[in-house]
């Protein structure tokens, strides 16, 4: 039932806006949402933590660029002053504080879950059906020909704007002029951000709106069309697109049918790479994803490790596991033995070596009566 009013919303809601981006409204489960006033409790934490990331100048660099990026994009902007205040519960207030992860370094992260008043943004919003392609069925269809490309949808999330409407449920604190010598004023975000339930349906709903919204006539191109259409649909999981073609000139083709369907929107989709040198120069560089050996394909929003790798010469898959230090007890060893995940089943011959020792250590157990 969720999913149902979630689709209704999101369908009736999305149109194109003034800036030729796709626009959407967040999910209420309410059609007229009340939330708590949290202003002063939120300025109270941002201003705590950002007096603690000025201690750490490497970081706030990081932070400083990464709000820099987002405030030239437009995906956040200032609060004017003299804006008359939101109704009573129709904003909302959101904490802002940097996360640092070993492979992807440090990120700023508007913090959806935070509670206040007994609830928080996230109870809020319906989050949506799982629209995403299997992970199993895209990997089955990368190898399906002899050329392999993928390419990715930049700041994925960021390309769906957030309705008018909704954008002071997305208020933060942040630097004045992005300063830290500045005291902090309020921003709000104008697109559908990382900490949002909702955003990962939203995501996925807007990329296929964007490829079906433009119809595959006939002629010469059409068949193109619909490839390029196919591809966007059925061979991202999240923001990663895994095609193949049975030559070069059919993957060129496909990609930059592709990046012209999702242009229409203001999508990029760029980091471009190929097990082909020819596909590759079919594009500037500026597109293209150089010096890559190996493709790891666990760097979309909100997905677990996925532990396949890509070697791109060799064009075969790989499995990194990263093993556990754990005690040779029953608990140690099914940590370790589930630390390996291969949805391809490619190591399970590995794998069951570990399940064997396992099956043994329960036999020579004996049960209580």
């Amino acid at each position: 039932v969720e999913d149902e009013k979630f689709l209704e919303l999101v369908g009736q809601g999305i149109h194109v806006n003034e800036l030729g981006h796709l626009e959407m409204p967040l999910p209420f489960r309410s059609p007229d949402p009340v939330l708590p006033s949290n202003q002063s409790a939120v300025f109270r934490r941002t201003r705590n933590t950002l007096t603690r990331l000025k201690t750490e100048p490497e970081k706030l660099a990081v932070c400083l660029k990464k709000m820099g990026k987002f405030i030239a994009a437009g995906h956040v902007e200032v609060v004017p002053s003299d804006e008359p205040k939101p109704p009573p519960g129709k904003a909302w207030w959101l904490p802002v504080f940097p996360v640092s992860h070993p492979r992807k370094g440090v990120r700023l992260v508007l913090d959806s879950a935070a509670e206040y008043g007994g609830t928080c943004l996230n109870d809020e919003l319906l989050q949506g059906p799982d629209q995403n392609n299997r992970l199993l069925g895209v990997l089955h269809r990368f190898r399906e020909k002899a050329v392999a490309f993928i390419s990715d949808v930049e700041v994925m999330f960021h390309s769906f704007f957030v309705d008018k409407e909704h954008r002071d449920f997305l208020r933060f604190y942040w630097f004045a002029s992005n300063d830290p010598e500045k005291s902090l004023i309020q921003y709000r975000a104008r697109v559908h951000i990382l900490g949002n339930r909702s955003s990962p349906s939203v995501a996925i709903y807007g990329l296929r709106h964007a490829a079906q919204s433009l119809p595959v006539g006939e002629g010469d191109g059409a068949e193109a069309a619909a490839a390029a259409q196919s591809f966007v649909r059925d061979n991202f999981y999240v923001d990663d697109g895994l095609g193949c073609a049975a030559d070069a000139q059919e993957a060129v083709a496909v990609l930059r049918g592709a990046r012209a369907l999702l242009s229409r929107f203001k999508i990029r989709l760029h980091k471009i790479l190929s097990s082909s040198a020819e596909v590759m120069s079919a594009f500037p560089p500026s597109e293209r994803a150089e010096g890559l050996s190996e493709v790891s394909f666990d760097d979309a929003p909100l997905q677990r490790a996925l532990g396949v790798t890509w070697q791109v010469q060799e064009d075969v898959f790989l499995i990194r596991v990263d093993l556990p230090k754990r005690e040779f007890t029953r608990r140690g060893i099914l940590a370790t033995v589930n630390s390996v995940f291969d949805p391809l089943g490619i190591v399970a011959p590995v794998v069951l070596g570990g399940r064997l020792i396992q099956r043994a250590i329960l036999k020579s157990v004996p049960t209580s009566s």
